[in-house]
């Protein structure tokens, strides 16, 4: 069952003919537990150290672990310009192409942002833990999109009883989902991401009012320069980016099967700093990164190029094919060229 989960979240990853449909012996079990439990992480499923021995001790949080990340690819591989190109209205004054590549998650703070700036709430979403934990941008989210929804709970000083006031909002719409009032007070960031996502998928559609102000990034500070997108040059980049696209996860999937102790979601921004391209390289041939060379906490632009400048030094001693590629286009979240490190 997992194993045909996975494959709905990222179509392709496990090849079912290698699985064993009717298990008769353990053997058989673990095999398919144990490719299950690789093929999520390679996904991108933050598991930690979860193994197929978890999964066979039955233990609930284990299997509920699982099965969260797992819906969680799921959800937000349904959130881009793509699949929806009503979200190109959340498009501020950046370039359209980095618009495009933005993160599901960043996709949908900005979502909520939209919703949030209509009902004219001057504090905005910037992460899904402890911006809503009082509730408050969820009760605005909610009654933006239907009627049925109230704000009454927002008098409530009981932050439990203002989130159960969430879910009962979300019940009229049929979103209520992945989540409960404890993991919105606590503010459990992945069970907020897939609540969001499956509000989300129930009302995708963007409709920006002339001259309405939309923010460019998840600030408190919204602006009202908004810069349109031509619909046939929209297509063009989109239809010239699925092929970039495919490159992308494949990456992803390839660097997410090492092992390592970080999961790429998004490569642009993920590989900025050149810790994880390197860890990947040292995964590859251990002991082949100095890391007495690395800066591994670095601040400034500097040092990531830095950073990505060995990496790339140490790439071609690999033998990878690394023409005209620079540390600056890893920093500067140049995707062809960056997808390019993989080519040997």
């Amino acid at each position: 069952v997992f194993c045909k989960l996975i494959n709905r979240a990222v179509p392709g990853t496990i090849d079912e003919r290698v699985l064993t449909t009717n298990p008769s012996t353990p053997e058989e079990v673990v095999e398919n537990l144990t490719l299950c439990v690789s093929s999520a992480k390679a996904i991108g499923c933050n598991i930690g150290e979860l193994s197929m021995v978890d999964i066979l001790s039955t233990e609930e949080s284990s299997i509920m672990k699982l099965f969260t990340e797992i819906e969680r690819v799921t959800q937000l591989s349904k959130i881009s310009v793509t699949s929806n190109q009503d979200l190109i209205q959340l498009k501020g004054k950046e370039d359209v192409n980095f618009f495009v590549n933005l993160s599901p998650e960043q996709i949908l703070i900005r979502w909520v942002n939209f919703h949030l700036q209509t009902a004219g709430h001057s504090s905005l979403l910037t992460n899904f833990s402890s911006d809503i934990k009082d509730s408050v941008k969820y009760l605005i989210l909610l009654s933006q999109l239907s009627s049925q929804c109230t704000l009454e709970a927002l008098k409530d000083p009981n932050p439990v009883k203002k989130a159960e006031a969430v879910l009962r909002n979300a019940d009229l719409l049929g979103c209520k989902r992945y989540i409960s009032a404890e993991d919105i007070v606590e503010g459990v960031a992945d069970k907020n991401v897939l609540f969001v996502s499956n509000l989300y998928s129930a009302f995708p559609k963007v409709e920006r009012k002339k001259n309405s102000a939309i923010p460019t990034s998840t600030s408190t500070q919204p602006t009202s320069d908004v810069t349109p997108v031509n619909p046939s040059e929209l297509n063009e980049i989109l239809n010239s980016d699925a092929g970039d696209k495919r490159e992308e996860r494949a990456a992803k999937v390839w660097i997410n099967s090492l092992g390592i102790d970080k999961f790429v979601n998004n490569i642009r921004d993920e590989l900025q700093d050149g810790i994880l391209m390197l860890k990947v390289l040292d995964q590859i041939e251990p002991g082949l990164v100095n890391w007495k060379k690395v800066n591994m906490n670095p601040n400034g632009i500097y040092k990531k190029i830095e950073n990505n400048n060995y990496a790339l030094e140490l790439g071609k001693k690999l033998g990878f094919t690394l023409v005209s590629i620079a540390g600056k286009d890893f920093v500067d979240g140049n995707t062809k060229l960056v997808l390019g490190k993989y080519s040997t």
